[in-house]
């Protein structure tokens, strides 16, 4: 006697048409829980980094017209009145973009400097020192108009040269659409030792 031992069974592309689809539903049924709780610590971020550049009572996206190399580009005001403008521009690094945020008075001075966003990936201990508020802090009083220098990171040239790219570009766009004047050209550059 034999047994009938084949049974019907699914063809394998069917298979992994369910895994696929299965897989799909959670993936999107994941990125709409999540997608609230990121937009929120992305703001909260963004808040943060413009209160630390220049503290301010509240904060006004402009638009930056055609031409310029910037991220964003804020109002600072206390009151209604205007105190200076928050700049974001980034510039490729060694590992990837280096965002640098800066804040300017209605007076064209620095008032405050942040290196890197929630993407900042540079190499630890080389390029990961823009962090650091000592690197950052140079920036401090630096005439958006006029321009100035600063210390590069001994070994970090990429880094350096990113952060140098991207705070030209950045001044660049606050003196000419906040202030309405002429930038240096180069607004910064590396001071020579």
């Amino acid at each position: 006697m034999e047994k009938n031992t084949s049974r019907k069974q699914l063809p394998a592309f069917m298979v992994l048409c369910i895994i696929s689809l299965v897989a799909a539903v959670v993936l999107a049924a994941t990125n709409l829980i999540t997608r609230g709780p990121i937009a929120e610590h992305q703001a909260a971020e963004l808040q943060a980094t413009l209160s630390t550049v220049l503290p301010a009572d509240t904060y006004e996206a402009v638009t930056v017209p055609e031409g310029y190399s910037v991220t964003s580009l804020y109002e600072a005001k206390n009151g209604g009145e205007t105190v200076g403008w928050c700049v974001t521009a980034s510039a490729m690094g060694y590992g990837g973009n280096v965002a640098v945020t800066l804040g300017v008075d209605k007076n064209g001075a620095v008032t405050g400097c942040v290196v890197g966003d929630l993407n900042f990936a540079e190499t630890a201990g080389y390029g990961a020192r823009a962090r650091e508020p000592e690197f950052q802090n140079q920036f401090k009083g630096l005439d958006a108009v006029a321009g100035g220098t600063f210390d590069a990171l001994s070994g970090a040239t990429v880094t350096s040269d990113a952060v140098r790219k991207a705070t030209n570009n950045a001044l660049t766009c606050v003196v000419a659409v906040g202030l309405g004047q002429t930038p240096a050209d180069p607004v910064v550059a590396f001071s020579e030792k």
